[in-house]
């Protein structure tokens, strides 16, 4: 017996006594077992618990009655040995009623996936114990109803998706949340939530069509009726369908929804989307919103009274990848003031979004992260391919003790380039279809999101989701590679006796790469092994003679080969790289020992003649000889790429077989050509390897931008370098950020320089040979538009306004009660005065166009009038009562007149802050809610935002004062006391229904916010940009309320001295 005999006699021994290593203990239950191939790099983090959705054809039949009595399972077996994973099968096409021919099957990457592993799927054609998963995952239709003020109400029905307990997703079918509509929107809750509650939301998505229009928006996420579906409702996935039209009849949204159960914290929400427009629109309204594909929204509410209230956060960044290749981000205002939408990123900016096609909401990296993710940016839609991105904030509601802010990002239509015209005509027969991901993290960064689209786009043909149960896409030529290792000497069985035995003996291990992404691997052997095997049952003999025998059968002696080979099937076609390792080498570690390029285009049979290893050592240093680290190494064989790697702090040792032929090493430092160095290894170079020193001089670039006023620009930039001399167009983003933004470690070359500030851009060209500072001017201004009111919000005459910073002053005056500026970007103190006395001043940023309505502290002339005019006439009609008693009832009159004079200047209800000072007051004339505040910084007041019902029932509640006050006056007019009487009814009504529709409607309004209609306590208060937590104040109804009830009160008497007077006269 020769030495190989006695080896190959060991690995069976050693097989007998590990045949879990093949099949494990539980695979060997069936008799049936198919590779399953994953081609994606599962060694990467992104990769792991991410979903694996593939139609599986079985090559025998397959005993499977439904998705839960089935015999099929899925195994992982790798250096850990063979792991279970657990399965959902679904779509099942049967042969008779307990086999199947196909299903489509869903597992998990596992957490330990190194990149090495396999995956097999093992069943059987006879009844089998069926596996016993837990049910991760279900979804239920649902409905959900809140209103916590009059008129602001939460009504929708939805698909509730829970996981292990927790509610993950809420899938909104059809409803409204607070004024808005909200088909086709995703609702992810915090972690842990057990319940679907407000105070649970975390952010939502949209995946409706909507449009401007003239009230706001239109498009399906109003539709009215709905047709909804459960497609699949597994234990690690879940599947709805929505389809629904816009009440105009003009479109139409059928999406898919797809949940996969996620044991990690990131969770994802998968939408297929299709729109299609039945007719064509023209958007002639809020045009900004000229076709919104999805949209990534936030409500941030927060209220002293009603936890429900507390609800989500608006993130401070929104960052997108762009179509010049870089993240690029954009500040996103926290605390809107604008009742209307305030376009922080308009259709003008011409954002659209790059190749990675991804958009985000965040706060400061490492941390919470929404984001949408898209396959593609090319290719989803007939009419006009491409994606933009745009951002609106608005202030909802504002309140003491409640606020309501919002802020939506859109993905739209790609409808507008700098220098063309804004089209706003969407053509009737367009189709959008796309696929895209709701994706969070709860601690990531912008860095995990371009991963992660790059993971999405990979796994993307194995979600082939389809609206009929079977259909599939286009299918894919694929075809067989089979790759024999030439010298490619080891030891025998040698990755077998190293999982056997824990020690490190010697195996050849093949890669394939498909774009520099590893797309399959394993390792290469004489004699294959057979994975589908029945003879399983003996493996659980304890006869050792059977054992062996069974571990014989393991092995595919059909195949065996005089060269170590491994044969993948199923790779789709094109360019591969496959490169051959031994493991375990004597040398220690890794040896990279063969290679070569292939192009798959039928089966193939490829052989890789292997060689020794040979170190290639490079250092590249700087003018200081200091390590430069970041450069791209890029070693090519015969001008394909065969090794990428970057410089760090050291140098970088490159290892390769050898070879004859031309090898190149180019260095590529951002984006320019270092060196292009070719070469021809020796064979020496085995030995002693080859080493390349390179020094390139690197130099910094610092800028400081000035604006108009001569002062730093405000906001933050995100200044740009590009160069037309770089080998590989690159974006480079400044490494330092501060009042200075710092280039370091260039490359000496010309550049293009490029400041970007919303719609605004300027570029400088900057020839680079030194260390250089530069100073660009940045005239950016915006326009500013203030309204000054007087303390009971009438507008204010000859003002003046000052806007300070940094000891720079800009000052205008008002011209029609409107004071407008031009003025750069930043942060002011706005100061307000009339002549020459302080009537408001307070902190004001202006990061674009600003319209603002601004409470002073000047009395109103028209409330004074009615005032006094009330108090003259109370103190006739008082003279009259002492010295004309006879005239009773003119006196009764002129006091309810008066009283009601006193009812339209004074108050209805106040708020009056004890530890700040601060008051909110409502007033019927005008109808509106005002806010003031005196600290410090803040001198001055604002109108609240509240639902439009409530400024309509203060309207009422004025033209019912106004006509009792006509009412009282023509009941004096007239003789006859039946006349009198019915017109003294007729002014009693309106001042009744007035006090009971305030008392109700402002009761409903305040239980929100500071709890109750009436009351004290601690009030969280916010007045223009002053923020104030715990206030402590006093509230209730007010003077002109309770001069409201007292004119009640006298008519109820002037109808009892009628009645009286009449009983006399009879």
């Amino acid at each position: 017996m020769n030495v190989s005999s006695i080896l190959v006699t060991l690995a069976l021994v050693a097989l007998s006594f590990f045949p879990c290593l093949i099949h494990g203990e539980t695979l060997s239950d069936n008799p049936f077992t198919q590779t399953i191939d994953i081609l994606t790099d599962t060694a990467l983090p992104e990769s792991k618990f991410q979903p694996i959705d593939i139609k599986v054809e079985f090559d025998h039949p397959c005993w499977a009655k439904d998705e839960i009595n089935r015999s099929i399972r899925v195994f992982c077996e790798g250096s850990f040995g063979v792991e279970e994973l657990e399965s959902q099968i679904y779509d099942l096409e049967f042969i008779d009623k307990e086999h199947i021919s196909s299903c489509r099957l869903v597992f998990l990457i596992p957490e330990f996936a190194d990149g090495t592993e396999k995956y097999y799927i093992s069943y059987s054609d006879k009844e089998v114990p069926i596996p016993n998963y837990p049910d991760h995952v279900s979804v239920i239709d649902s409905h959900y109803y809140y209103e916590p003020i009059p008129g602001q109400k939460i009504d929708f029905d939805y698909y509730r998706i829970t996981e292990d307990g927790y509610v993950i997703y809420g899938v909104v079918q059809k409803g409204i949340l607070l004024g808005t509509y909200v088909g086709h929107t995703i609702i992810k809750l915090k972690p842990n939530s057990t319940e679907f509650e407000t105070v649970n939301a975390d952010q939502f998505a949209s995946f409706a069509f909507s449009y401007g229009a003239k009230d706001g928006e239109a498009g399906t996420q109003e539709a009215k009726t709905v047709d909804k579906f459960i497609l699949v409702d597994g234990n690690l996935m879940v599947r709805v369908r929505i389809r629904s039209k816009s009440p105009e009849g003009d479109v139409e949204t059928d999406n898919i929804y797809t949940y996969y159960y996620s044991p990690a914290p990131v969770k994802r929400m998968y939408a297929k989307v299709n729109h299609r427009v039945l007719e064509t629109i023209e958007v002639k309204y809020n045009t900004d919103r000229d076709g919104s594909y999805a949209t990534l929204s936030t409500f941030k509410s927060r209220s002293s009274s009603i936890d429900k209230m507390n609800v989500g956060d608006i993130l401070p960044f929104l960052s997108f990848y762009s179509d010049e290749g870089m993240q690029e981000t954009i500040d996103i205002p926290r605390n809107p003031s604008t009742k209307e939408t305030d376009w922080v990123v308009s259709t003008g900016d011409d954002k659209d979004i790059g190749k990675n096609a991804w958009v985000c909401m965040h706060g400061k990296e490492p941390g919470k992260l929404h984001a949408l993710v898209f396959d593609s940016v090319e290719g989803i839609s007939n009419e006009k391919d491409g994606l933009q991105v745009k951002m609106g904030v608005k202030e909802n509601v504002k309140l003491p003790g409640l606020e309501a802010d919002s802020c939506s990002v859109y993905v739209t239509r790609d409808s507008y380039d700098s220098g063309t015209e804004h089209d706003t005509v969407i053509e009737e027969e367009t189709n959008i279809s796309f696929d895209a991901e709701f994706v969070t993290f709860e601690k990531g960064t912008l860095d995990d999101i371009d991963r992660e689209s790059i993971v999405f786009r990979s796994l993307a043909e194995y979600r082939s989701i389809t609206k009929e149960s079977g259909e599939e896409g286009v299918a894919v030529k694929r075809y067989n590679l089979t790759v024999f290792t030439l010298f490619a000497h080891s030891f025998p069985f040698g990755s077998l006796l190293s999982a056997a035995t824990g020690k490190n003996f010697s195996y050849i291990y093949v890669e394939i790469y498909r774009d520099n992404s590893l797309a399959s691997s394993g390792t290469a052997s004489k004699i294959p092994i057979h994975m589908d095997t029945s003879s399983s049952e003996d493996n659980k003999s304890n006869n050792f003679v059977e054992k062996i025998k069974s571990s014989i059968a393991v092995f595919d002696w059909k195949n065996i080969s005089l060269f170590r080979k491994l044969r993948v099937p199923n790779l789709e076609e094109g360019n591969y790289l496959i490169k051959v390792y031994r493991e375990n080498s004597l040398f220690g570690g890794r040896r990279f020992i063969g290679f070569k390029f292939v192009n798959l285009s039928s089966d193939k049979k490829v052989y890789v003649v292997c060689s020794p290893q040979i170190t290639l050592k490079v250092s590249l240093k700087d003018q200081y000889d200091n390590h430069v680290s970041g450069a791209d190494l890029i070693l090519k064989y015969e001008g394909k790429v065969l090794q990428s790697i970057s410089t760090t702090q050291d140098t970088v040792k490159i290892p390769f077989p050898y070879k004859r032929g031309d090898f190149t090493l180019e260095i590529l430092y951002k984006g320019f050509l270092v060196c292009s160095e070719r070469f021809r290894p020796g064979l020496l170079d085995i030995i002693r390897g080859i080493s390349i020193e390179k020094k390139v001089k690197l130099y910094s670039l610092t800028i400081r931008v000035k604006d108009a006023m001569g002062l730093d620009f405000g906001p933050r930039l995100y200044p740009s370098l590009t160069s037309k001399e770089m080998f590989e167009k690159k974006v480079l983003s400044p490494d330092e950020e501060s009042k200075v933004y710092v280039f370091c470690n260039l490359y000496p070359s010309n550049y293009t320089l490029k400041l970007a500030y919303r719609n605004y851009t300027i570029e400088r060209d900057v020839f680079l040979n030194s260390d250089k500072n530069l100073e660009i001017d940045f005239p950016v201004t915006h326009r500013v538009e203030i309204r000054v009111k007087d303390y009971s919000a009438f507008d204010t005459h000859d003002v003046k306004a000052i806007f300070t910073r940094e000891s720079k002053e800009v000052s205008t005056y008002s011209r029609n009660g409107v004071i407008t500026a031009t003025i750069p970007p930043g942060s002011y103190i706005a100061a307000f005065l009339h002549e020459n006395r302080l009537i408001a001043r307070f902190p004001m940023n202006v990061y674009g166009e600003v319209k603002q309505v601004v409470i002073s502290s000047e009395e109103s002339l028209t409330h004074s009038f009615l005032y006094y005019s009330g108090m003259i006439l109370l103190m006739i009609a008082l003279l009259l009562f002492m010295f004309w008693k006879r005239q009773i009832r003119l006196f009764l009159s002129a006091s309810v007149i008066s009283m009601l004079f006193l009812s339209l200047s004074l108050p209805w209800w106040l708020l009056s802050g004890e530890s700040v000072k601060t008051v909110t007051k409502i007033t019927i004339f005008p109808p509106a809610i005002t806010s003031f505040i005196s600290t410090t910084s803040t001198y001055g007041g604002e109108i609240n935002t509240v639902p439009s019902i409530i400024i309509q029932i203060f309207t009422i509640t004025l033209y019912l004062i106004i006509l009792s006050m006509v009412a009282v006056i023509f009941s004096n007019l007239f003789k006859s006391g039946r006349k009198r009487m019915v017109l003294l009814i007729i002014s009693l009504l309106p001042l009744i229904i007035s006090t009971i529709l305030f008392s109700y409607s402002v009761s409903q309004l305040t239980s929100a916010g500071v709890g109750s209609f009436y009351g004290e306590g601690k009030v969280d208060v916010s007045v223009l940009n002053e923020q104030m937590e715990n206030v402590i104040c006093s509230w209730g109804p007010y003077h002109g309320f309770f001069a409201t009830i007292f004119a009640s009160i006298l008519i109820i008497f002037i109808c009892l001295v009628e009645g009286m007077e009449k009983g006399r006269n009879r």
